[in-house]
C-alpha cells in the first residue's frame, strides 16, 4: 500500500446513441405519379389500335372470301336441279327467320297492349317478361300477375289498418297523396310509388278507374 487509494471501479465511457426518430408512414398517394402522355405516345397508341382493327377486318374478310369461294366451288359441281334445290332451301330459311322476327315483334306489341288494358303500365324493357308462346297464355299470365298485385295491395291496407302504424318522427300524419292523374294515365313507376307511400289511395284511385 503506498497510501494512495486505488479506484477499484474502472471508468466506463458511455457513447451517446443517436436518437431514433419515428419514421413517418408514407401516404398512400405519395410515390404515385400521374401518368401523362405525350402527343407521340397518344399517336402511337391510336395507331396500334387502328392496326389491330385493320388486321381483324382483314381476317374477317379473308374468312368471308374463303367461304364464298368454297360455296362457289360446291355450287359449280352441282347440277342445275341441285342448284335450284339449294336456292329454294336458302330462301325458305331466310323467309322463316323473317317470319319469326315479325311474330316476335307482334307478340311483344300485343303483350304491351294487353298489359295496358289490364291497367298495368310496365316499362318497355320489362314487357318481354310477359311474352308467351301465344296470346291466350300471355293473357293468363297477365291476369295472374294482376291478381297478385291486387292481393298485395289489399294485404298492405289490412296490415296498416290493423296495426295502426305510428307515423315516423317528423312525418305529417295527416298528409295524403292526391294524384293529379287518373289511374290509367299514371306510369308503372308512379303507380308503384303511390302503392308504397299510400296503398289506400292507390286502391281508391284504381277502383275509381274501374267504375
Amino acid at each position: 500500500m503506498n497510501g494512495k487509494e486505488n479506484n477499484t471501479n474502472p471508468e466506463v465511457t458511455v457513447e451517446p446513441k443517436d436518437e431514433v426518430q419515428p419514421q413517418e408512414q408514407p401516404k398512400q398517394d405519395e410515390g404515385k405519379e400521374q401518368k401523362t402522355f405525350t402527343r407521340e405516345e397518344l399517336a402511337s397508341a391510336i395507331s396500334a389500335q387502328l392496326n389491330q382493327a385493320r388486321e381483324e377486318f382483314k381476317k374477317t374478310l379473308a374468312d368471308e372470301v374463303a367461304k364464298a369461294r368454297e360455296d362457289g366451288e360446291k355450287r359449280a359441281k352441282m347440277s342445275a336441279d341441285e342448284r335450284a334445290e339449294a336456292d329454294r332451301k336458302a330462301l325458305e330459311e331466310k323467309l322463316a327467320q323473317q317470319r319469326a322476327d315479325i311474330e316476335a315483334r307482334e307478340r311483344k306489341l300485343n303483350t304491351r297492349d294487353a298489359l295496358a288494358a289490364a291497367g298495368l303500365h310496365i316499362p318497355s324493357e320489362d314487357v318481354d317478361l310477359f311474352v308467351q308462346k301465344d296470346i291466350d297464355t300471355t293473357h293468363r299470365m297477365i291476369d295472374r300477375f294482376k291478381d297478385l298485385v291486387q292481393t298485395e295491395v289489399q294485404n298492405q291496407i289490412h296490415q296498416r289498418t290493423a296495426t295502426k302504424e305510428t307515423p315516423k318522427i317528423g312525418a305529417n300524419p295527416t298528409k295524403t297523396i292526391s294524384p293529379t292523374k287518373s289511374f290509367d294515365q299514371m306510369s308503372y313507376e308512379e303507380k308503384r310509388q303511390l302503392f308504397q307511400e299510400d296503398p289506400a289511395a292507390y286502391q281508391a284511385l284504381k277502383d275509381k278507374s274501374v267504375n
